[in-house]
């Protein structure tokens, strides 16, 4: 099955294209599950990091920790890499394999 968009082609995405879907070896072994503790009206936020914190090119590039090569610490108008320390913090406490089930 295939659409047509304006003259091009474009083919359906078939539910079979990928293989079957299947549970990260962490979330077999409960990482990952964990909330986050709301500080008053921070729970758009937490939404957020939570939704980061899945997506696993993201994650596995923070967790290994290959993202400090391409920390700019130099550039005046930026945090010094403060952000990107804490979101790899915050990381490898929900993707850790401690038995919380929230991170404060």
């Amino acid at each position: 099955i295939a659409l047509a968009n304006g003259g091009f082609e474009v083919p359906a995405i078939r539910s079979d294209m990928f293989g079957k879907p299947s549970k990260p070896a962490s979330v077999e072994e409960g990482r990952g599950l964990k909330g986050l503790s709301n500080l008053g009206n921070t729970c758009f936020m937490n939404s957020a990091l939570q939704c980061l914190s899945n997506v696993e090119t993201l994650t596995r590039y923070f967790l290994s920790d290959h993202w400090r090569k391409d920390l700019n610490t130099d550039n005046p108008l930026g945090m010094k890499g403060e952000l990107a320390e804490e979101f790899a913090k915050l990381l490898k406490e929900i993707w850790g394999g401690s038995d919380s089930y929230s991170v404060s």
